[in-house]
């Protein structure tokens, strides 16, 4: 018939015939009745035979395609057979509008866990794909249905449900939607489903998750669920309020640490389980976000410095951990994990001159009373204070090491140059020679010393005056120590004690009682001394010395007798802990020294900005040496020591205006 020029004829009346056949088909679909499924079962079976059919029509009428049709910009055998069955649907409105809203009533038995149609409706959809029906008249209404349905369930879920099993239950519902699209949805679908479910289920309960659920998940170190909101957070770009929050939940956990003052032992050990905690949420939950260890670190900051005290309490946490044997006792390891855990907690302290002033204290007890742990530990520790802040921060603990081993030395020297009188007096005599200016101040006392020790103290004066030039000893008795080897009933005990001590028991060698103010005149040490010393060897633990009397207080007439039925296990007896332990009266002295020499470090910042601005503003000057100190510093601190410059000719007020000051030069 294409050869005889029929083909016009032959392409109008196959064109009829595949429009009579869809109509035919739509009209079965119309008169279909039941449940969505049947009506989309229908529509499968039918299409299957339809694609078929066109098929053998395109087999057939080939020769008609090739040199009728494509020659004449027509569309092809299988297009038309196409666009028919779509013209045909659209036709019927109501029938597009079942099938649509089959589609859609399965998807949402899917949703609410009902059944499982992904099959019947990847076939559907496709069919809707395939015919250019898709995008018109689905995807507007099933992306409308889809917005509703996340409202309500948002709604729902999140009154009914703890945010743990929200959160849970919103990534079960991402997974779901995921799968759904990948399966049976066109890939164009993806993007606007997932915005919805992502602002409905997420970013419109921000603050319902971050209220509900955040002081639950930190307390109860939930760090799954961290993970699980730090992830759908991310997905709708929401991190920012978790971040404000999860830095508000931890200054105020850490406020409530710092702030016990009932029981101040438990605050470093409460701080550091609270570092665990946050770095393995930071770590794990939060993938080490920049944003997110740069809050932390503020929040840090924030509460570390609202105590006073803790840069004190950092400095006797590796004091103890320094010290020789006790509880404190940890491994090399464990040891060096320890204070890498205390130095984190040193980096967010403003205060460091504190911990400075009370870690060189602590540092010169153990070692002028021999009581560090090794000196490898201490060198650690050093170590890690100089990577932190510096060598200025250690240098002069540098120094003081310098004086330990130069002692060494003079006492080497000491000892080969009086070997004879030495050996005469059997007495294993040590002196530690220390620069004044290097070590920590200690409280001076008098004290007179038996007629051997005192001595060998002339013997040393002598050697050293002789060795040393323009330079003169002063010496300290408050951190001497002795072992006094003692004879009781039952066995020999060495005794470990300070010289003060020492002095108290060597009375005893020509007398076994003594009354309190008999002491006092031997030894010529002042009374509140005197009682400091002489309680040790009184009590229960190491009895040394029984005391009359029955009141707490010590008086001139107590009568102190020699326990000469003192007995322990023990062979060594220290009786001279509280040497290495601070009084409340040192604590004091050493927060008042420090913020004394806090005066000078303003004044020298005040005068270096000056002299180089020559001229500047009150509040301009404040900031300026805000900006360049690092210790805690209040307004009224800058205030009172430009004061202090005015009245010494370092600066003056401008003759205008009061508040602007000139440097004099």
């Amino acid at each position: 018939m294409c050869l005889q020029d029929e083909r016009v004829w032959l392409y109008e009346h196959l064109k009829q015939m595949v429009d009579a056949q869809v109509e035919s088909l739509v009209n079965e679909l119309n008169a279909q009745e039941g449940e969505a499924s049947v009506l989309l079962n229908e529509l499968n079976t039918q299409w299957k035979t339809y694609i078929s059919q066109v098929s053998i029509i395109r087999s057939i009428f080939m020769y008609l395609e090739r040199d009728y049709m494509l020659q004449n910009g027509l569309k092809t055998i299988t297009d038309l057979c196409y666009t028919a069955f779509k013209n045909a649907l659209e036709k019927v409105p109501e029938v597009l509008e079942r099938l649509v809203s089959s589609v859609l009533h399965l998807i949402n038995q899917e949703r609410s866990e009902e059944m499982d149609h992904r099959l019947a409706l990847k076939d559907v959809n496709n069919i809707l794909t395939t015919l250019g029906l898709y995008w018109k008249y689905f995807e507007p209404k099933f992306l409308k249905e889809t917005q509703e349905f996340f409202e309500k369930e948002s709604k729902a879920k999140s009154e009914a449900m703890r945010v743990p099993e929200y959160l849970r239950h919103v990534e079960k519902r991402m997974k779901e939607e995921y799968n759904r699209l990948t399966t049976y949805l066109d890939p164009s679908t993806s993007s606007p489903v997932m915005q919805l479910l992502e602002s409905h289920l997420i970013a419109q309960r921000v603050e319902f998750l971050l209220e509900k659920g955040l002081k639950d998940h930190f307390d109860n170190n939930r760090i799954e669920d961290f993970k699980r909101m730090y992830a759908l957070f991310q997905k709708c770009d929401q991190l920012e309020p978790l971040k404000v929050e999860f830095a508000k939940v931890l200054k105020e956990r850490g406020k409530e640490i710092v702030s016990n003052q009932e029981n101040r032992k438990e605050i470093i050990p409460n701080l550091l389980q609270l570092r665990t905690k946050v770095n393995s949420i930071s770590s794990e939950a939060f993938k080490s976000n920049y944003e997110f260890k740069f809050a932390i670190k503020g929040a840090w900051e924030n509460f570390m410095n609202l105590n006073s005290k803790i840069a004190e309490l950092c400095a006797q946490d590796l004091d103890n951990h320094l010290r020789k044997s006790g509880k404190y006792n940890l491994r090399d390891e464990e040891f060096e994990n320890h204070v890498k855990e205390i130095i984190e907690l040193f980096r967010y302290i403003s205060a460091k001159d504190i911990f400075e002033a009370f870690y060189q204290k602590k540092l010169a007890k153990r070692l002028l009373l021999e009581k560090s742990r090794s000196d490898e530990a201490e060198k650690s520790v050093i170590a890690k204070l100089k990577a932190e802040c510096g060598s200025t921060f250690t240098n002069r603990i540098h120094n003081m090491y310098k004086d330990i081993e130069t002692s060494k030395l003079l006492m080497e020297s000491f000892r080969e140059a009086h070997e004879s009188q030495l050996s005469s007096l059997d007495i294993d005599f040590n002196v530690v020679t220390l620069t004044g200016s290097v070590w920590p101040p200690q409280p001076k006392s008098t004290v007179t010393l038996p007629s051997r020790l005192l001595s060998l103290q002339s013997l040393y004066n002598q050697f050293y005056t002789q060795s040393i030039k323009r330079r003169v000893l002063s010496w300290q008795a408050s951190m001497s120590h002795c072992v006094l080897k003692a004879n009781f009933k039952s066995s020999v005990k060495d005794l470990c004690v300070s010289l003060h001590q020492a002095v108290i028991l060597l009375l005893y060698n020509s007398q076994d009682s003594m009354s309190f103010g008999s002491i006092l005149s031997s030894i010529n040490i002042s009374e509140e001394i005197a009682k400091r010393e002489i309680l040790p060897l009184t009590m229960k633990k190491h009895r040394i010395l029984t005391k009359t009397g029955k009141s707490s207080e010590t008086s001139p007439e107590d009568l102190f007798t020699l326990n000469q039925n003192f007995a322990s296990k023990f062979r060594r007896i220290v009786i001279n802990s509280l040497q290495i332990k601070e009084t409340k009266q040192e604590t004091n002295e050493t927060i008042e020294k420090v913020i004394s020499e806090r005066q000078y470090i303003i004044d020298a910042a005040i005068v270096r900005i000056m002299k180089t601005r020559k001229k500047l503003s009150h509040n301009e000057l404040v900031s300026e040496v805000f900006s360049q100190l690092q210790f805690p510093l209040q307004s009224s601190d800058v205030k009172k020591r430009i004061e202090n410059l005015i009245e010494r000719d370092y600066l003056e007020r401008d003759e205008n205006n009061r508040a602007l000051y000139h440097y004099i030069s």
